[in-house]
């Protein structure tokens, strides 16, 4: 039997990462609310969101397919995060922190597809 979603720890470190992002986008400028700060929460929040829905499919190839929408979203990250450190809205220390974050998670999230066997 597989080890339920709440127990991997790309799960769990996708949840940490989500938080860290919405505490994080607190600190943005009120002008970014419907912006940068709604875009970082939702593709943060897409990463453990998408494990778990995955999880709950009944076949492997649905899993995949939820597993690749979270890789999708690191991506995402990526690109916001840089535009944030562009714009002088995260200093290089918290940048480079983020995505290191994003990095490992990103490549957690290809380990659990590689996993999947399709």
């Amino acid at each position: 039997m597989r080890r339920h979603y709440r127990e991997l720890e790309v799960w769990k470190r996708g949840m940490g990462f989500a938080v860290r992002l919405y505490r994080v986008t607190a600190k943005l400028p009120p002008d970014e609310r419907f912006g940068l700060v709604s875009d970082m929460r939702r593709a943060g929040i897409s990463v453990p969101k998408n494990v778990a829905e995955g999880w709950g499919r009944p076949t492997a190839r649905d899993y995949a397919h939820f597993v690749d929408i979270a890789i999708a979203s690191t991506c995402e990250l990526d690109t916001q995060l840089e535009i944030c450190k562009r714009l002088a809205f995260l200093d290089e220390k918290l940048h480079l922190e983020l995505d290191d974050e994003r990095r490992q998670i990103f490549a957690m999230l290809l380990g659990l597809k590689r996993s999947l066997r399709l």
